[in-house]
């Protein structure tokens, strides 16, 4: 998870500024400390993962896909008519007067907003394929754009706590270019949010 934040940070809200001004000794100095941080990170995380248990788990895991076998699963098509419905509920309400969702509350849509993608994703081949491409073009645009939203929300709390623990001036002017350059965006983006979610509410159950 720091490793993708991380990520997400410097692709997302570092770098097109730094396009912007590649010479700016502060955003420099941000990015290599970010690069730093990135790397003992992705140490950390590696780690595990290098580890014997892990390599067992996942040939164990494909052993159980090649021979495994599910007992009394049922009718698929009644369990998506089933799984597809809770999602769906679940992020409408979660979206219920959208315009006063705090960036809390609109952080919590899109995850309502990813799991519904993921379940349509796996699920949408037992229906119709022009009404499902339509919800899920719809809701994969809605998801888009509140993830871009939250990665701006998120990237100004952590340019508030550097800023805070940050004696250098030109890091402080560095931020508070980024801090600018996002600003703007994060307006448009609130344009795009509106228009995706009621795009969304317009879209039809593909499973009915």
């Amino acid at each position: 998870g720091p490793v993708r934040d991380g990520d997400v940070f410097r692709e997302i809200i570092l770098d097109p500024v730094l396009a912007l001004l590649p010479d700016h000794d502060g955003l420099v100095s941000l990015s290599e400390i970010l690069s730093s941080e990135r790397d003992a990170l992705l140490a950390k995380a590696l780690a595990p993962l290098e580890a014997s248990p892990f390599a067992q788990r996942m040939l164990d895991l494909q052993d159980w896909s090649e021979t495994g076998v599910i007992e009394g699963a049922g009718d698929l098509e009644v369990f998506a008519v089933q799984a597809l419905d809770k999602r769906h509920r679940k992020l409408m309400k979660a979206g219920r007067d959208f315009l006063n969702l705090d960036p809390q509350q609109r952080h919590q849509l899109r995850i309502r907003g990813k799991k519904m993608r993921y379940a349509s994703e796996f699920l949408h081949t037992l229906f119709a394929e022009n009404k499902a491409k339509r919800y899920l073009e719809s809701l994969m645009h809605l998801v888009d754009v509140l993830g871009h939203m939250n990665d701006i929300a998120v990237a100004g709390r952590v340019l508030e706590e550097r800023l805070a623990n940050e004696g250098r001036a030109n890091m402080h002017h560095g931020i508070g270019f980024v801090e600018g350059w996002h600003a703007g965006r994060a307006a448009l983006l609130e344009d795009q949010a509106q228009s995706a979610w009621a795009d969304f509410k317009r879209q039809e159950k593909f499973w009915k």
